[in-house]
């Protein structure tokens, strides 16, 4: 599975395993943000763990979304906590497209 490999390669700070279940169109984006925030990628990867199919194309005629599945996943929100509001949970959705016939990440 897809995201079970990103959220592995997050836990371990591999950032270039992660990149291999990222779209090759996303790569570098990806590489900056993953770079930039290595402190929180154990974060994301408990979320991704948690993530939840919400929409998987069954279209046959169009061949774009025989390819597409949407996941969300939920994080804790720290700030929201620290603001003595109590801990948030925050929603974000995962697009995933098939290359190669593997399912890769397009959006996170």
């Amino acid at each position: 599975e897809c995201l079970g490999r990103l959220a592995d390669a997050l836990e371990q700070g591999d950032v270039q395993a992660a990149l291999d279940e990222i779209h090759p169109d996303r790569r570098a984006e990806y590489a900056t943000l993953f770079e930039a925030n290595r402190t929180s990628l154990p974060d994301l990867a408990a979320a991704l763990r948690n993530a939840t199919l919400v929409f998987l194309s069954t279209d046959e005629g169009n061949y774009e979304l025989t390819r597409m599945a949407r996941c969300e996943a939920r994080f804790d929100d720290a700030e929201g906590q620290a603001d003595g509001q109590g801990q948030a949970r925050q929603a974000f959705t995962i697009n995933l497209v098939k290359v190669d016939e593997v399912w890769k990440v397009d959006v996170l």
